[in-house]
């Protein structure tokens, strides 16, 4: 299972440590702190939160996306059904190995379509749907054939 990066919620972060930062430096009054530390620490329940709501399963068969925390949606795409995997990557994501995964269907009636934004080990992902969309694909489509007729396995 696969989940969002941190990084995508970076400014809430960024948010709590000033937060932090202000509250010792320039309140004066215990109060002020209290209400700093408290708003911090609900600040990053949320952004923890957030960053569970997103999850990508790849399973033997399918690939899942779930999104939500309280009410969930769930898209599943059958390996054999993926005729597109493409990465998109900013140069900072490149440098943390993050990046938005667009996983497109053209199986059945309606055509399905997976978009994960900024999740970790972007190329990992990338990698073994591609293996298992492969493999799918050479088993459900009987052994391969080489021009001659004859079977290549």
């Amino acid at each position: 299972m696969f989940h969002t990066s941190r990084l995508r919620y970076f400014l809430i972060y960024l948010i709590v440590i000033i937060l932090l930062v202000l509250s010792f430096i320039i309140f004066k009054e215990d109060s002020f702190k209290m209400y700093s530390i408290i708003t911090s620490l609900i600040l990053i329940i949320i952004a923890e939160i957030l960053t569970r709501a997103i999850d990508i399963k790849i399973e033997t068969d399918y690939i899942t996306n779930e999104i939500g925390v309280l009410s969930k949606k769930t898209i599943r795409i059958h390996y054999f059904d993926i005729s597109d995997v493409t990465i998109d990557q900013s140069f900072i994501q490149r440098i943390f190995g993050i990046g938005d995964i667009h996983i497109n269907s053209s199986g059945g009636s309606g055509q399905k379509e997976i978009v994960i934004r900024k999740i970790q080990d972007i190329n990992l992902v990338h990698d073994i749907i591609t293996k298992k969309m492969h493999k799918h694909k050479r088993i459900d489509s009987g052994p391969i054939r080489n021009r001659t007729g004859t079977s290549t396995t």
